[in-house]
């Protein structure tokens, strides 16, 4: 049933005995141009005009059951791979004897070079480099991926120098301070970098030191270099690290 209104509009736009500019398109029994359709209002078309350009809604259930089960798919994904695990690492015999072996370092006080080997033993460490649903924190054994990702540690190291001493007790150093470890290369395992301050008892008087130091091969190797400003205690440290884990 054609719309009354749709052939009035028809009849203004085609005459009797008139053509259409273009192809055919069958309206109401009469023939018009794609063009006058288009230009004609469309609160001025009938059913017939419209009819292939109704909009369907979107289906507005569809999309909220889509909304609300993604959270759950979500959590069936995260919840579906396996938990990380614990590394488990514990202190050995072998560790702590490994442990024995120092670092080699040159210091530089009261106006002479002296030779001297260092340790170090880390009480606590906290990392934040590490999955976070592992625990951060380790105490003395310290796997290198924990530490040079990324972390904080307390550690006391003591010294001992080469060279002649007025005393015995002397010749020996005992620091024990903070430093923050930092990833610089794949997640510090091929290169890290450190910085740290420390106070420590030199000839019994106490002083405070900076330092900062490179890593590579996990930690097996650094760089390290300290000074202290103390008066009196005011040395230049360069350490060769070898760590063994």
């Amino acid at each position: 049933m054609a719309h009354p209104e749709a052939d009035g509009a028809l009849d203004a736009k085609v005459g009797p005995g008139q053509k259409a500019k273009s192809g055919p398109a069958r309206v109401a029994g009469t023939t018009l141009s794609a063009r006058e359709i288009a230009g004609t209002p469309r609160h001025r078309r009938g059913p017939a005009l419209t009819e292939g350009r109704v909009r369907r809604p979107f289906p507005a259930p569809l999309l909220c059951a889509a909304l609300l089960t993604l959270p759950a798919r979500a959590l069936a994904a995260d919840t579906g791979a396996p938990p990380p695990t614990e590394p488990g690492a514990y202190a050995t015999p072998l560790w702590a004897l490994l442990q024995l072996v120092p670092s080699s370092e040159v210091v530089v006080w009261d106006g002479r070079a002296r030779y001297g080997a260092r340790w170090q033993v880390t009480p606590l460490l906290y990392s934040f480099g590490i999955n976070r649903k592992l625990s951060p924190w380790r105490t003395f054994v310290v796997e290198p991926i924990v530490r040079h990702s990324g972390s904080i540690e307390a550690y006391l190291s003591p010294e001992v120098l080469g060279g002649a001493f007025p005393g015995p007790g002397d010749r020996w150093i005992v620091r024990g301070g903070l430093r923050a470890y930092f990833p610089l290369l794949y997640r510090g395992d091929y290169l890290s970098g450190s910085v740290g301050g420390s106070v420590f008892r030199a000839k019994d008087r106490a002083g405070v030191g900076f330092d900062g130091a490179l890593h590579t091969l996990g930690g097996f190797f650094g760089l390290r270099v300290g000074y202290s400003p103390t008066p009196g205690l005011r040395m230049t440290t360069v350490s060769l690290e070898v760590r063994i884990f």
